[in-house]
């Protein structure tokens, strides 16, 4: 097992990798509830049908509460998390009651957000089972819900007593979802890590118990960046922005799909056209752009059926403006300088680009034109 010790201004937390770690979880929880309270478990339909035998047992000795929600990035909304409200208070659980968050991203931002808010704050911790969760959204503190206006939209900074990441929850995913997870890894590879770039062609995507020792690598890589920058830049006013590449164009693609395309491969396309942006800019060279391309091809993403051809570059220009990166208004990019290294111009990370190259770039991969 490997561990991660993630620090930030308020307290520190671990985050634990490896495989067979139903005892790391218990060991965990009972040290949360050593005087007392509700453990409550809130997963997803499809993760409790996948895993809920598993994890209950593994918590047996606590007692645990599950609550579930319908899953899916479309149910990851206010009303979902007021149902969850309301059932914690309808059986009048306190401030020690700590909450477990199964599941993929939705589950833990989800989650997280109900523990932020209820009774003003409630200990938490993230098990993620997906691998989009555990390269990434289940490291850093950041727990929110969707809205109309986009993504992430409303939320808070609020990190958990630890992170569990057990690879025996991915044994047996379809392929399909573990290429969305590992676009956001390629994502942390691209921009801080070119050395790891190296383990994408070791992949066994059809058995991973096969090549387990470098998707526990390939994991570990990208918490340890991750965990890295969030010491650095705990509320994403400078490095953390890092992070967001790809995020800009991909979560417009994400919105203009209706979620229909999930938040891995989005992003994975979001990296597509911010690289040809910043090639357009002569920032980054047509070699390391085309090492980048391949690397995503390597890592499975499907670059000849992009979703570019399926909506105007208009309506994606429009869909960025709610963007939380924006600055006076205005979306802002992180621009891949070469491979492993990204722009930093006057201390910003994020920077803003001409309609025209934002059009341009869509173009040139395909997006329809305006």
């Amino acid at each position: 097992m490997n561990t991660i010790i993630v620090h930030n201004s308020t307290k520190s937390y671990p985050v634990h990798i490896g495989q067979n770690l139903s005892g790391q979880i218990l060991m965990t929880v009972k040290k949360l509830t050593a005087k007392g309270g509700q453990v409550v478990i809130i997963t997803d339909s499809r993760v409790k049908k996948l895993f809920g035998k598993k994890i209950s047992q593994a918590l047996k000795s606590v007692r645990p509460l599950i609550l579930t929600f319908a899953g899916g990035e479309k149910n990851k909304n206010q009303t979902t998390v007021t149902r969850l409200q309301n059932e914690l208070l309808r059986r009048q659980l306190g401030r020690d009651t700590v909450i477990v968050a199964v599941g993929g991203g939705v589950v833990g931002d989800l989650a997280g957000f109900v523990a932020a808010t209820y009774l003003r704050g409630v200990r938490y911790v993230q098990v993620p089972t997906t691998l989009l969760a555990m390269v990434d959204s289940s490291i850093g503190g950041k727990v929110g819900i969707d809205t109309p206006y986009g993504k992430n939209t409303i939320g808070s900074f609020y990190p958990p007593q630890a992170v569990i990441m057990d690879l025996d929850f991915l044994v047996g995913l379809p392929r399909p979802e573990l290429v969305n997870g590992l676009m956001e890894a390629i994502k942390t590879f691209l921009t801080s890590d070119k050395r790891s770039l190296s383990l994408l062609p070791k992949l066994n995507f059809d058995n991973i118990k096969k090549s387990s020792a470098v998707w526990q690598q390939i994991i570990f890589r990208s918490a340890q960046i991750k965990a890295a920058i969030v010491a650095k830049d705990e509320k994403e006013s400078g490095e953390r922005k890092i992070i967001n590449f790809g995020h800009t164009i991909g979560h417009a693609i994400e919105l203009l799909s209706k979620f229909k395309i999930p938040h891995g491969l989005a992003v994975g396309y979001g990296m597509l056209a911010e690289m040809e942006m910043a090639h357009l800019l002569k920032i980054l060279s047509k070699k390391d752009l085309d090492l980048a391309v391949k690397s995503l091809k390597i890592g499975g993403l499907d670059i000849v059926n992009s979703p570019f051809a399926k909506f105007s570059a208009k309506d994606i220009a429009i869909a960025t403006k709610y963007d939380k990166k924006k600055e006076a208004g205005v979306p802002c990019y992180v621009l891949l300088k070469t491979i492993g290294k990204v722009l930093v111009k006057n201390g910003r990370y994020a920077h803003p680009v001409p309609l025209s190259i934002i059009i341009k770039a869509l173009k040139t991969i395909g997006c329809k034109i305006l």
